[in-house]
């Protein structure tokens, strides 16, 4: 109505200015997400036109990532995570038959802050979304499934990366080491304890029966028995390895008792020479010189 009276109008709209006649009448769709300005004429008849405009915004779409996670592995040297710690990996919520691809990056692998065994280790996973054929990205968020906060919104129009992080654990290696036994005769000084490293075929001191180290690890083994161990006996050996990315069972020769230190009695050979006197007399015995 114009001041209280029915009349015919017409209402024409377009998404730039100026709006005229010649413009639909139907209400514009937009195609892509992001906002728009409305401009509209509105035309009674025996009367002047009427302009304004109206702000309207199309939301993106939710693009929803899924994957089986395993954020555990065991130490291996390489802060990269093994291939089968993510599988089943998708992306889905795409609309008006759109397809949108997902992959792991190819330059940035998913991998630990760090090689090393240890809790609560970040891990860090780069997605690559790729739109197919006439799809853009642009009008889509992106979120990944069991992930709290605000979905991310796609600024590129056909590729994208999108990354996430999550905490981890790399357990520590197992490996088993075979302590040798050792020897030694006394000699009134508490004995070195030999440390040599030895392999399947020269065992040597210490030598790895099972598991194996990586980058070529030191694994620091120390051997050692009681301080003090200076008499003749059989000393059990304590062992340790320094290496935290491991975790060491060491064995004895008989794959299960502690490794012992013998020291065996020093020999010692004594000569007694002939003695004579005569009866009724206390024998006089001269004690010769310590000679070993």
């Amino acid at each position: 109505t114009v001041n209280g009276e029915a009349v015919d109008y017409e209402v024409h709209y377009s998404l730039t200015e100026p709006v005229t006649a010649t413009d639909s009448a139907d209400i514009p769709t937009g195609t892509n997400a992001g906002p728009y300005t409305v401009y509209y004429m509105v035309k009674p008849e025996n009367y002047a036109a009427v302009y304004g405009s109206t702000q309207v915004t199309i939301g993106r779409k939710d693009l929803t990532i899924t994957r089986d996670l395993t954020d555990t592995k065991t130490y291996d040297g390489d802060a990269a995570l093994e291939e089968n710690q993510i599988q089943k990996l998708e992306v889905d919520g795409e609309g008006n038959g759109e397809t949108v691809s997902i992959k792991l990056s190819e330059t940035t692998p998913p991998a630990y802050d760090s090689a090393s065994a240890g809790e609560d280790k970040t891990i860090t996973i780069t997605y690559t979304l790729t739109a197919e054929g006439d799809t853009n990205l642009r009008n889509y968020q992106v979120k990944i499934d069991g992930v709290e906060g605000d979905p991310k919104e796609i600024s590129e129009e056909k590729t994208c990366s999108v990354e996430e992080e999550v905490q981890g654990k790399i357990e520590k290696a197992p490996i088993t080491v075979t302590v040798s036994d050792q020897f030694s005769v006394y000699d009134g000084t508490e004995p070195a304890v030999g440390q040599e490293q030895g392999n399947d075929n020269d065992h040597k001191d210490w030598h790895i029966t099972e598991g194996e180290l990586f980058n070529s690890d030191p694994l620091g083994v120390e051997l050692s028995i009681p301080e003090g161990s200076v008499n003749a006996g059989t000393y059990t050996i304590t062992d340790e390895a320094t290496n935290g990315n491991y975790e060491v069972t060491f064995v004895g020769t008989d794959g299960t008792n502690p490794a012992t230190y013998t020291i065996s009695p020093r020999p010692i050979s004594v000569t007694i020479g002939n003695a004579k006197g005569y009866y009724g007399n206390k024998p006089s015995l001269t004690p010769g010189k310590d000679e070993v």
